[in-house]
């Protein structure tokens, strides 16, 4: 196994998803830099969506929910879920990147990974990386 596959492989069991399209998640682990950022603004808006959705059926009021995302979809907290889910062991980091990844970097990886779920396997697939990253 490849070391692209070996991180891959990780990725998704972490994720709890199995990505039919492996380009995407391999474009989504990419970091630090701007290969993932389109990638990153499809997974804040899935999670916007899922969050806001989420606050609907529970009946939540909009001030409610806005603290909710706030809590939930902050850069700083993605970065903690992220280090607390090691996605530093799959991230595919470039040979002049030595140490941590950073707290954006990180935190745009985890809304990349939401975005290559969304478009791999619709709000379905988003949902199962959303609820397997604690993002609820």
């Amino acid at each position: 196994m490849t070391s692209q596959a070996k991180m891959i492989a990780e990725a998704e069991r972490v994720l709890g998803h199995m990505f039919l399209n492996k380009d995407l998640i391999w474009e989504a682990i990419q970091a630090p830099g701007r290969t993932n950022e389109r990638l990153a603004l499809v997974g804040d808006a899935g999670l916007r969506l899922y969050l806001h959705q989420d606050s609907y059926k529970r009946g939540l009021t909009k001030g409610a929910a806005s603290i909710l995302h706030d809590q939930i979809a902050n850069n700083s907290h993605l970065a903690e879920v992220g280090n607390a889910k090691q996605f530093s062991a799959f991230i595919n980091k470039t040979f002049t990147h030595t140490g941590a990844i950073g707290e954006k970097a990180m935190a745009a990886t985890v809304e990349a990974v939401i975005g290559a779920a969304y478009i791999d396997g619709e709000f379905e697939a988003m949902e199962t990386v959303i609820l397997c990253l604690g993002l609820h």
